[in-house]
């Protein structure tokens, strides 16, 4: 217990990306100075996506981030959060700053 105690502080200390709730990842979204990407399959954004995202695959993630500029933020999204996080922790880990949907696109059903 008290190595699963001391591994979760670490993991707290040492983010460098924010888990965003549903209102505020929308209202940095609203903003307009970040890249919005959707982690979901093609299907699920050609279907759905949330205004001016784009569309990555995280499988990928290595290729396509070294196109991106580090000095733009960016919020990052898939359907249930597990992927965004790991998107999340491989970005900030190279020097972006990013946020992450808590919970996926399918806790925020007010943008559906």
């Amino acid at each position: 217990m008290l190595v699963c105690s001391f591994l979760f502080r670490w993991e707290i200390a040492s983010m460098n990306y924010q888990l965003l709730s549903g209102n505020d990842f929308c209202r940095a979204a609203e903003r307009g100075n970040s890249l919005l990407i959707d982690l979901r399959s093609s299907d699920d954004y050609f279907r759905w996506h949330m205004k001016g995202a784009i569309n990555k695959n995280y499988d990928t993630i290595d290729e396509w981030s070294k196109q991106m500029d580090r000095s733009i933020p960016v919020l990052v999204y898939c359907s249930r959060g597990n992927v965004s996080i790991l998107a999340a922790r491989f970005l900030s880990a190279r020097g972006f700053r990013v946020g992450s949907l808590i919970g996926g696109i399918e806790n925020a059903g007010k943008w559906r």
